[in-house]
């Protein structure tokens, strides 16, 4: 979705790679699910849908044995750098976000 300006798109990338919300931790807890504290809330958004399309009648749960591919893995691996950090998408939707 555009942006009327480049400080708007910075703070949009801002809010959606910030920690995961109150809000998205509260829905985890109801799901029955954990979101780590610096989880992005991009990536949060994704566990969470999976974790309730059945309950919200979103989608088919079939998506969430779609395993994510070697260039995405790769990808996810450079983007990290080297941080000491578990990155294990269980989707290939999550690996996307």
């Amino acid at each position: 979705m555009p942006r009327e300006t480049w400080r708007d798109a910075v703070a949009d990338i801002d809010e959606t790679t910030g920690p995961v919300t109150s809000k998205q931790k509260q829905l985890a807890a109801v799901a029955g699910i954990d979101l780590p504290n610096d989880l992005p809330q991009l990536v949060a958004r994704v566990r969470l849908r999976g974790a309730l399309v059945d309950d919200l009648g979103l989608q088919s749960a079939a998506w969430r044995s779609d395993a994510c591919s070697e260039a995405q893995l790769e990808l996810i691996s450079q983007l990290k750098g080297d941080d000491d950090i578990s990155i294990d998408p269980a989707s290939w939707e999550e690996a996307s976000s």
